[in-house]
């Protein structure tokens, strides 16, 4: 399923928040991720271009720019972590112009869920569903006219099936429209500091994420502050309605205007239920890509890494601490020749995973102390730094992991931890 995320707030959460909730996800989601900017006005998406492995350092610099460094200011950032949901055969296929966000003239659009056309026409036939209703919404809309909530129901009259959607209309920047249908999922969450000022106003289709992901812990390392969120509560987008939330003053109204989900669909094409979700076949054609996007090849890096033990017993976090300590920095600065290295290291630990956790934390230790490396060191907690350890959901795991690398690396040189070297990672 698709990761539908906007965010907005103290910038050096918005940035770190950027690649926890979107990058991470793209790991299992390699069909795609990409972001709007509300403060460039401008859209990012990743590409694929063949076998060559990107500089993320470049990656960096574009995240740096998108979002200001001014902390009293406010960063907005809305993203989207896409993961097909139609098998892909020979005639259904994933391409790069296919990442969300869509631009069509002033209207820009990320979706999660699955829509059909109540009207098969000949123009409609092998584009994707989010791109069909952005088009629809677009002549709806016409040049000159600023977008409103009756602008998006008449085009989803059109329209049957699954929705979840935020929509910005370059013409009044300052307005994210936010709108959900019956069956798909949309929250929301307030989180603020000691004084009660907000930090960070979150969207996001999974409500998991507000306690897992977005941790207190993590956000307080950001910044320094405790963090909580307002009144305890993840709150959900009532069901076939719109909102409009404004950039500027933080406020969320909704809108009078009710937006109904249709559950079937029948025209000459097909006749079908389309409440699950499952996608029609289609992309957007190369010439409908917007000239100034930006394209980074980064997806399937990180995913073809994480799938290589995806049939064994190592875990994502695992994989991703694996890196750390072998390669001796982030995950996210990778230069070609570290990830050759570590590619033949998982290629040794797949042929002993079989031999059980055990075994493969054995190996992994052995190159901890082949390395000299200092396994406590390294997870050192970096205040308002993108190295904080963002592959852990909480302080918990954190507390976990390193209990139980230092457990192994022990045993193995048949020595014990003292209690009083575990008591200081908790």
């Amino acid at each position: 399923m698709c990761q539908l995320t906007f965010l907005r707030g103290d910038p050096d959460v918005v940035r770190a928040l950027l690649f926890n909730v979107s990058v991470i996800n793209a790991s299992g989601n390699t069909d795609g991720f990409g972001y709007y900017s509300f403060n460039t006005k401008k859209v990012f998406k990743t590409k694929e271009s063949g076998k060559t492995f990107p500089y993320t350092n470049k990656f960096t610099e574009l995240i740096n720019r998108d979002i200001p460094a001014n902390k009293n200011g406010k960063a907005s950032i809305l993203s989207h972590v896409r993961a097909t949901s139609f098998w892909k055969g020979k005639d259904q296929k994933v391409c790069d112009a296919n990442s969300h966000p869509f631009q069509i003239k002033d209207l820009i659009l990320a979706h999660n869920g699955t829509l059909y056309p109540k009207d098969d026409k000949d123009e409609l036939k092998n584009r994707i569903d989010s791109y069909w209703f952005l088009k629809k919404l677009s002549d709806v809309v016409g040049k000159d006219t600023l977008l409103t909530d009756k602008h998006i129901k008449l085009a989803m009259d059109d329209f049957a099936g699954k929705f979840a959607l935020l929509i910005v209309d370059l013409k009044q920047p300052n307005n994210l429209w936010i709108v959900r249908g019956r069956t798909a999922d949309l929250h929301y969450s307030r989180f603020v500091n000691d004084d009660g000022e907000e930090v960070l106003f979150m969207i996001n289709t999974d409500s998991s994420t507000f306690s897992n992901t977005i941790a207190p812990d993590f956000l307080r390392i950001i910044i320094g502050k405790n963090i909580s969120r307002e009144k305890g509560v993840v709150k959900e987008f009532q069901k076939e309605s719109i909102y409009r939330y404004n950039i500027q003053s933080g406020k969320l109204y909704k809108m009078k205007t009710e937006i109904k989900e249709e559950t079937h669909v029948v025209n000459s094409t097909y006749t079908r239920t389309v409440s699950r979700h499952n996608s029609y076949v289609g992309w957007v054609p190369e010439n409908d890509v917007d000239g100034n996007e930006i394209y980074l090849n980064w997806t399937n890096l990180f995913g073809t890494v994480l799938r290589k033990c995806s049939d064994g017993l190592l875990t994502y976090s695992e994989i991703c601490i694996l890196y750390t300590l072998y390669i001796g920095k982030s995950i996210f600065t990778p230069v070609k020749i570290d990830m050759e290295n570590f590619d033949k290291l998982l290629v040794h630990l797949n042929r002993e995973i079989h031999k059980g956790r055990k075994k493969v934390w054995l190996e992994i230790t052995d190159i901890l102390l082949a390395n000299n490396l200092d396994v406590i060191d390294i997870y050192k907690l970096y205040p308002k730094s993108l190295d904080f350890p963002w592959m852990l959901n909480s302080k918990k795991d954190l507390t976990h992991v390193k209990r139980r690398v230092i457990k192994d690396i022990a045993e193995l040189t048949e020595n014990k931890a003292s209690e009083k070297e575990i008591e200081a990672i908790q």
